[in-house]
């Protein structure tokens, strides 16, 4: 069996245990704790920063979930949100799932805040897919950092070290080092308060300075993929202190805005080994194409989605689907390249794009999707309305989720993509067995592929695609920061801790 290509990735794991055990920067400035009162109208919120019993901000409310309608400081109130041009702050937390903001924001966390919006990730729900969907960036390499390059796997820690399938990060203002991803996942809570620090010190000085500025923050998906809820819970608490600490800082002249790249399922339960599975069935299953090969099987993050490369895409997918913990496999129909084949338990079905930019699906065998059309019936509908009519589905805007995966996202296209159901997930097996899992993504199932988003400018729609979350800020006048490419710092290497060698000036 071929060496697992991620065992140098999860021996970097092991270096925050052997060299930088509390070696994490500085955290946020966090922010006081209100005291409360209470009226049959309002609700309100005194801040006193100094121990003075003033309050130097104050928050008031129609309800404890409602959004404040003016911010009130020691020289007096300011509108909220801001009337006029100010700058506006972007913070993507990775892995956040929409229902555990929900239960946040109605328990009074952001004030500053109105109810959040669910926010639709493509599939396959990887955060490289998700912020190049949100800014544009496609083709990417691959699904993540282990694609087929050419005949042969890419080599995996290579490819993430240099970001060569995140291009995204050219437009945020602040991102960890990959190499920092590691010591991330291996201690989150101080790594995600050294993010949210960073983020908050050189933030706020962009955003005094009259320039928006765009962040990514890791330590949320780390948190979540080994406390799952409560890690997302424990995250939480600091952003919404950190909104408050800008708020206060700039006394009320900023817009946030918040949202995830995608959700999280906090059910990972089974690791199962694809290849494993296909090379049971009798598939050859190998790392380059060639004679001999009927199958590329990439194993790299622990996630409830696969890509496969071969040239016997019917076959493999048929295979495939039977196999424990798989639920759909998709792929373009050899004979018909207008139509994405759809395999699921339940029966077949076909996916197709119009000329006019619509989305089919049609019922060959059962019903895959759940979706229940009329026998040999064509069901046809824009995006926008495949999203609202099943935003409450197992599978959320499947039909053109699933077609759009196989519409050009990738230089080098997998011929099969499968999403495995409820309580399984898969990848490295040498990353299995160093990582606990609380929670993954990558499926099509609702608890992984719904996000958030919510923004101090106003009330966003109750459902949309992150690739139309740009349009969607528009519409509350709103610019969404990172469209031309940030700032990026070049780390310095030295006799430095090697902390600051991963983290210095991003």
């Amino acid at each position: 069996m071929p060496a697992d290509p991620a065992t140098r990735w999860s021996a970097l794991l092991l270096l925050p245990v052997l060299l930088l055990a509390g070696c994490a920067g500085q955290g946020p400035s966090g922010f006081a704790a209100p005291t409360w009162a209470t009226a049959a109208d309002e609700v309100v919120r005194h801040y006193d920063l100094d121990a003075d019993d003033q309050p130097e901000m104050t928050l008031r409310q129609a309800r404890i979930d409602a959004q404040v309608a003016a911010v009130e400081f020691a020289d007096g109130p300011v509108a909220h949100p801001p009337a006029g041009p100010v700058p506006h702050l972007l913070i993507i937390l990775d892995s956040i799932p929409f229902d555990v903001v929900r239960v946040a924001q109605r328990s009074g966390w952001f004030p500053l805040f109105p109810p959040p919006s669910r926010l639709v990730s493509p599939f396959p729900v990887m955060t490289d897919v998700a912020l190049a969907d949100l800014y544009d960036m496609f083709p990417l390499p691959g699904v993540e950092s282990l694609f087929l390059d050419g005949d042969q796997l890419s080599d995996p820690t290579e490819t993430y070290l240099a970001s060569v399938n995140m291009p995204w990060t050219a437009r945020m203002d602040y991102s960890m080092e990959p190499l920092g991803h590691a010591f991330t996942y291996s201690d989150p809570v101080p790594w995600l308060g050294h993010e949210l620090g960073r983020i908050e010190r050189r933030g706020l000085a962009a955003l005094r300075a009259g320039r928006s500025y765009a962040a990514y923050v890791v330590g949320t998906s780390a948190l979540g993929s080994q406390q799952g809820r409560n890690g997302h819970l424990h995250a939480l608490r600091q952003v919404a202190a950190l909104c408050l600490r800008v708020t206060y800082e700039l006394r009320g002249a900023v817009q946030i805005t918040l949202i995830s790249d995608h959700g999280h399922d906090f059910q990972p339960g089974r690791w199962i080994a694809l290849a494993d599975g296909l090379r049971d069935l009798g598939f050859r299953i190998g790392t380059r194409r060639g004679p001999g090969i009927d199958a590329i099987v990439p194993a790299w993050g622990l996630v409830s989605c696969a890509a496969i490369y071969t040239d016997q895409p019917r076959e493999i997918a048929t295979a495939a689907v039977l196999l424990e913990g798989v639920e759909h496999c998709a792929l373009r129909d050899p004979a018909r390249p207008d139509v994405v084949l759809l395999l699921g338990r339940d029966g077949q079905a076909e996916i197709a794009r119009t000329a006019e930019g619509l989305y089919a699906y049609r019922s060959v065998t059962g019903d895959p999707l759940g979706l229940s059309p009329p026998d040999d019936r064509i069901v046809t509908m824009r995006r926008e309305d495949w999203l609202r009519a099943t935003l409450a589905d197992p599978w959320p805007a499947a039909v053109p989720r699933i077609w759009d995966a196989f519409d050009d996202r990738f230089v080098q296209a997998p011929e099969v993509l499968v999403s495995l159901g409820p309580g399984y997930y898969t990848g490295s097996r040498d990353l299995r067995g160093r990582m606990k899992m609380a929670a993954t993504h990558g499926s099509l199932r609702t608890a992984g592929s719904i996000g958030f988003a919510m923004t101090t400018a106003g009330r966003l729609p109750s459902g949309l695609a992150i690739g139309d979350l740009p349009a969607a800020l528009a519409g509350v006048n709103l610019t969404l920061p990172g469209q031309v490419a940030g700032e990026t710092a070049t780390v310095e290497r030295g006799d430095r801790p090697l902390a600051e060698q991963v983290e210095d000036g991003r």
